[in-house]
């Protein structure tokens, strides 16, 4: 009897749905002296391979700096938490894994990882940001687990705040 195996959508469908919400996340974290390159629909070579490579979505620049950014995007409700892909269904490495051997091997990563939630409307619910590094020390003083078609890890803002890690907490009262 043959099993029923239940279909994911491709990667580029999963970003067709998120580059809306991607363009409004810039404004919510960053003021007005930083400007951002989207890589997601950047064709520049290098750009995409800083993408598929490194995990890096942006780069935000001001008069004195640069620095690189991870982005993800769900939808349906504020769970208020960083949700990090430990384990695939199809056995391949994950952000998870490969953040670690980035940071462990002094790899190219980036540097702030952001977390926002949308309505399916695209109205912005809430999200944070914080330097990546951080968030996965927070993950080493331990966090859950949410099974779904993947294992995922996942750490609260409240909590990595009240570990004393530096975050911003946005949401949509206080924007």
């Amino acid at each position: 009897m043959k099993e029923d195996v239940k279909k994911y959508n491709h990667w580029s469908t999963d970003l067709k749905k998120t580059i809306p919400a991607l363009k409004q996340i810039p404004k919510l974290f960053f003021n007005n002296e930083w400007t951002v390159e989207s890589i997601e629909e950047n064709k520049n070579v290098i750009l995409k391979k800083l993408d598929s490579k490194c995990g890096i979505d942006w780069i935000v620049e001001n008069k004195e700096q640069i620095i690189t950014v991870a982005s993800r995007i769900q939808f349906g409700n504020n769970w208020g938490s960083f949700t990090i892909r430990e384990q695939r269904h199809t056995g391949t490495k994950t952000e998870y894994e490969k953040r670690v051997e980035a940071i462990e091997k002094g790899y190219l990563y980036p540097l702030y990882t952001c977390q926002c939630y949308f309505k399916n409307d695209y109205t912005f619910l809430g999200g944070a940001i914080m330097r990546t590094v951080d968030l996965y020390k927070s993950l080493e003083n331990g966090c859950s687990k949410k099974k779904s078609d993947n294992i995922f890890k996942v750490k609260y803002f409240n909590d990595i705040q009240q570990e004393g890690f530096k975050i911003k907490i946005i949401n949509n009262q206080n924007i």
